[in-house]
């Protein structure tokens, strides 16, 4: 099962793909809303919503991901 479930990664292609199926690039809310947790708030540390932590580093990682939304 791990097999399958690393593709769901966002930095993978699948993981790309269906993060801008779930949250479109067309809609101009979704890309303000992203901007405004970007650029309002002083981040390190991202916790997820399945026990994932990110310790450091927490707004570069959300810019790699979310990027292209900024």
């Amino acid at each position: 099962l791990s097999f399958l479930t690393r593709f769901l990664n966002p930095d993978s292609r699948v993981g790309g793909f269906l993060l801008r199926k779930l949250i479109p690039h067309g809609n101009v809310e979704n890309r303000k809303g992203i901007s405004a947790i970007y650029n309002e708030f002083e981040f390190d540390s991202i916790v997820m919503s399945h026990g994932s932590i990110v310790e450091k580093d927490g707004k570069a990682e959300f810019k790699k991901i979310f990027g292209s939304y900024l």
